[in-house]
């Protein structure tokens, strides 16, 4: 029980000093870039790369712009929440849209900013991002892992396949005469 209390009251610390500064700073770090995004986009509509009265410019300001004030708000419980609520994945029409008159420029910016929500998202959740970047990096490991094993396999596969066809193409008066006679 001694050795308890020091420990709850060291991540009390962190948890207040990570909620209240090192959050902020992150949050303000990813906001930052996701403002630099809706300038770059801003910038292809003032030097006419794309329309600024287009949809697909319309559409992917307005999602920038809902990020950042959304940023310090969203979090992973939320966004579990949302995947359970809704199961089934059906594309909503405007991101549909977007993706068939998006330029490939605009849905690199889109999902760049897909990227900028992931991170607010961990963010937001550091217990949640600790569990869940483990598990990322556990699955990453295994898969690694598996790929080598995979490789190996298929090493061994090609090897034995190319000794194969060694053997096949070897003339049978190369081979040992016991060999050959217990055959015959």
């Amino acid at each position: 029980m001694n050795n308890l209390f020091p420990a709850l009251l060291a991540f009390a610390c962190f948890a207040l000093l990570y909620h209240f500064g090192i959050r902020r700073v992150l949050l303000d770090c990813v906001r930052f870039k996701i403002f630099a995004l809706r300038d770059e986009l801003r910038s292809k509509a003032i030097h006419h790369e794309v329309k600024g009265e287009s949809f697909q410019f319309c559409h992917l300001e307005r999602a920038l712009c809902n990020l950042v004030v959304l940023a310090p708000h969203l979090n992973l419980y939320r966004f579990g929440q949302f995947v359970i609520w809704r199961r089934e994945f059906k594309e909503p029409s405007r991101e549909r849209r977007f993706k068939e008159v998006a330029t490939p420029e605009l849905r690199n910016l889109e999902q760049k900013a897909v990227k900028a929500l992931f991170w607010v998202l961990l963010i937001n959740s550091p217990t949640g991002a600790f569990v869940l970047l483990w598990a990322i990096a556990i699955a990453a490991l295994t898969a690694a892992i598996n790929t080598k094993i995979k490789a190996w396999i298929k090493m061994v596969r090609v090897h034995l396949e190319n000794k194969g066809r060694e053997f096949l193409e070897q003339d049978l008066g190369a081979l040992e005469p016991s060999l050959v006679g217990a055959h015959a």
